[in-house]
């Protein structure tokens, strides 16, 4: 969506060759991550500048950075032309290739010592030529004899197939044998058995409690002796009963699990033992099959050594001529200096040129270690002292004129009668001066930002609004800590800006008391734009704000960001890697790949025209709604394996006006044609 009220003459944000590094790991395995790698653009007043590309490729990173929630390593980030972040290993780089440089400009100044470190430099390309040569042979002995122990790990790999096998067959057997086992014990006659104990357990308990009846009986002393002679009686037959019952159950029971189940499970293990047993014999053969096929053992030695002795003749000739190579580079370095001492005046220095260079150098260095003393005292959260001194003399100058025109007043009123209009109205200046001047200090005063009010000025809806809202907070608690921050705790002001905040996103101030888990995914959201807007900021990082949301919810949070940038005069990056949703909202479009720029372009530009081949992969995979068309929709693969940049380095340039490419020569050219034809 193409914005009018964009201001092309003001730059909010400047991202100058902005780099930001990760170290990863230690010693030998330590690696860099090139999270951001050299890239710039600006952002306008009013404009949304939509920053794709694949997950990793840097998006977030990019607008973390901006915010200063990493420090950069290199490069430098403008808001509103105050440095907010700055890196400084650019810096340390150039001092070490400004050095390098100046030590040859100094050795070409002195003929002796050019003469000698070009038959150095002609020694280490030669010796360097011949130590990638003895590499590539050792690599290659490392190939051949891959190949020739080749037929040992086929052999190898049969034989652990052929053990895994055995293994996973005789578990098998195992596990079979033990759940036909297990179905003997779970069947119906098994199940009767267990019920049987368990009536028996039943009766045992029934006559315990005949029992603990008849003592109760017993101490009760209302009971008459008759009473508890027929309890007695009755209890004596009840055990009898239930004796009798027990006994018979037992032995019929014992009887038939003993029978029938023990001879079921002796006739499993019988079988258990003979399956076993062939798979041991079938097992046995195979492995004397395959022995028979085992490769010799010698002959694989023996074309090992035989290639390690063709190879290392090779290399053994290659180390002598390097000890050769050796012994020459003395004789051409001593004969050097034989020439010098026979005729000095065959060499030459011209020391003009040398003070020259060691002056250059020292400038050089001297820019560069004030850029790294920029850029750490930048990244300090401080205003720079030349500010302050400028507030200072403002303040001072304000102040000399204030005392004069008082003084001035005061001598008037001194003259004058005290119930006289000239009086009142002399005094009524003083008043209005008093006022003036305190106007005009507060002013100056003002004109020195400090580091949070800057900061303050810039927010961030970042990617998940679960995550990014504490769940032990109220809203009301999250939006307000920015405020908190700022400096606010009148308790009726944070209100105020609170509920204002909610009511711009399409909330009610009584959602302010409920905590983050009572909200849908799209509340949540606009919870997030609520904090990032309660502060009045100029400048709005949204990364990825609808990437973790429904279609349907993504609709509206897109047509909020939307409004609220038309009322609030609101300049956003918007980060995001869906093309389609991008182009409905921003002004302008960056794609990234791999933590470089590759294209930047008006957004009506670059869906008309794309010309990088990652920028035509990522519209491909554009979905479209006409099934017809969706059928027949082709998708283009980008490889990045298709540029070569081994010699032609690539750059990012402009191709056409306000449209930037990433390509070297070669490249430009081919794009330049492209646009040409359409």
């Amino acid at each position: 969506m193409k914005n009018k009220k964009v201001d092309y003459n003001q730059k909010v944000l400047e991202v100058k060759n902005l780099r930001q590094y990760f170290q990863t790991g230690w010693g030998k395995k330590k690696l860099t991550i090139k999270a951001i790698d050299d890239i710039s653009f600006d952002i306008y007043k009013r404009e949304v500048f939509g920053l794709v590309g694949e997950s990793g490729c840097g998006k977030t990173t990019t607008g973390r950075t901006i915010i200063r929630l990493y420090s950069p390593t290199d490069g430098t980030i403008k808001f509103n032309d105050r440095i907010i972040g700055a890196g400084h290993s650019g810096n340390i780089h150039r001092i070490k290739k400004a050095k390098k440089e100046a030590k040859l400009e100094q050795i070409k100044a002195d003929s002796y010592k050019y003469s000698r470190y070009l038959i150095l430099e002609e020694y280490k390309q030669l010796v360097n030529s011949k130590k990638i040569e003895i590499y590539r042979l050792k690599s290659e002995l490392d190939k051949v004899i891959f190949e020739i122990k080749q037929p040992l790990r086929e052999f190898s790999d049969k034989k652990n197939e052929l053990d895994r096998s055995y293994k996973l067959d005789k578990s098998d057997v195992l596990y079979q044998k033990r759940l036909e086992i297990d179905r003997i014990k779970g069947s119906n006659f098994y199940n009767t058995y267990i019920t049987s104990k368990n009536q028996i357990k039943e009766l045992r308990i029934i006559a315990n409690g005949h029992i603990e009846q008849a003592r109760q009986s017993i101490i009760d002393e209302t009971v008459l002796l008759k009473e508890i002679s027929l309890i007695e009686e009755k209890l004596q037959k009840d055990i009898k009963a239930i004796r009798h019952k027990n006994k018979k159950t037992n032995t019929r029971f014992s009887y038939l699990f003993d029978k029938e189940i023990k001879q079921k499970i002796a006739e499993l293990k019988k079988q258990k033992v003979l399956d076993l047993k062939k798979l041991n014999d079938d097992y046995k053969n195979n492995l004397v099959k395959l022995e028979n096929t085992a490769p010799d053992v010698m002959v694989i030695k023996e074309k090992i050594e035989h290639a390690t002795k063709e190879f290392a003749q090779k290399i053994d000739e290659l180390s002598a001529s390097i000890l050769v190579d050796k012994e020459n580079l003395k004789k051409a370095l001593n004969e050097l200096s034989d020439r010098k001492k026979e005729n000095p005046s065959e060499f030459s220095v011209d020391y003009n040129a040398i003070s020259n260079v060691k002056a250059q150098l020292k400038e050089t260095i001297k820019i560069e270690k004030q850029g790294i003393k920029d850029a750490k005292e930048n990244n300090k959260n401080k205003v720079p002292k030349e500010l302050y001194l400028k507030r200072n003399e403002a303040l001072k100058n304000a102040k000399v004129t204030f005392k004069k025109e008082i003084s001035k007043l005061r001598e008037e009123l001194k003259l004058l009668e005290k119930k006289s209009q000239k009086y009142n109205e002399t005094k009524a200046k003083c008043r209005e001066l008093k006022k003036s001047f305190r106007s005009e200090l507060d002013g100056i005063k003002a004109t020195l930002v400090k580091e949070t009010d800057i900061m303050s000025r810039m927010q961030m809806i970042f990617q998940d609004p679960i995550a990014s809202l504490n769940p032990r907070m109220v809203v009301r608690e999250i939006i307000a800590e920015g405020l908190r921050i700022q400096g606010i705790h009148d308790a009726k002001v944070i209100d105020e800006k609170v509920f204002g905040a909610l009511k711009l996103v399409g909330l009610l101030p009584e959602h302010a008391s409920r905590y983050p888990h009572e909200f849908s995914g799209g509340q949540r959201q606009r919870i997030g734009i609520a904090r990032a807007l309660v502060i009045n900021p100029e400048f709005i990082i949204a990364d990825e704000p609808i990437s973790a949301l429904d279609v349907s919810i993504q609709a509206q949070v897109i047509n909020l960001l939307n409004e609220l940038k038309e009322e609030l005069d609101l300049t956003i990056l918007f980060i995001a890697h869906d093309l389609s949703v991008v182009k409905y909202f921003s002004d302008r479009i960056g794609v990234m790949y791999y933590g470089k720029m590759v294209e930047l372009a008006p957004a009506d530009e670059l869906f008309k025209n794309p010309l990088h081949p990652y920028t035509k992969s990522l519209l491909s995979a554009i979905p479209h709604p006409d099934p017809i068309f969706e059928k027949d929709r082709k998708r283009e693969i980008y490889d990045p394996i298709i540029h070569d940049y081994a010699v032609d380095k690539p750059s990012f340039r402009e191709i056409k006006e306000g449209h930037f490419i990433y390509a070297n020569d070669v490249e430009f050219e081919k794009y330049k044609k492209e646009l040409d034809k359409k």
